[in-house]
């Protein structure tokens, strides 16, 4: 039987993680190049030209003037925690070889235990990851 390459890779150390994802800024760019991998295409009229509405944080068109967020009909649309803690819950998710329980991520995670009852933030998280990945 052929080796697993997705169940033998090697983890990301929390440092390499840090460095990769530990900004809000680098979150956001990783969303960006994962959503718009040839640039911002407007999901309307699929122009290219574009602007950054800075004070929303928001890209807008610049032949239909559509507004569009980074995040819109992603599994982070309508979130109110930081990519940074959404990226960290999807870590620790993905690096314990045996899963993880839904109080668990609290103890990696302070920011997320600030969010409703013990273990509802990293529930969210968990079902929006699940939602989003393919099937069987």
């Amino acid at each position: 039987m052929a080796r697993d390459k997705v169940q033998f890779q090697k983890g990301l150390s929390e440092a390499e993680f840090q460095k990769l994802y530990g900004a809000e800024e680098l979150c956001r760019a990783v969303i960006f190049k994962l959503r718009w991998p040839d640039g911002f295409v407007c999901p309307a009229c699929q122009g290219r030209a574009h602007c950054v509405l800075t004070k929303r944080i928001l890209y807008q068109c610049n032949a239909c003037k559509l507004q569009t967020s980074l995040t819109a009909g992603t599994i982070f649309a309508a979130t109110k925690l930081e990519l940074t803690v959404w990226f960290r819950a999807m870590y620790h998710m993905t690096q314990s070889k045996q899963g993880i329980s839904s109080p668990a991520p609290d103890a990696h995670e302070p920011a997320c235990a600030g969010f409703g009852p013990p273990g509802r933030a990293n529930w969210a998280a968990g079902w929006a990851c699940a939602s989003a990945s393919p099937g069987p």
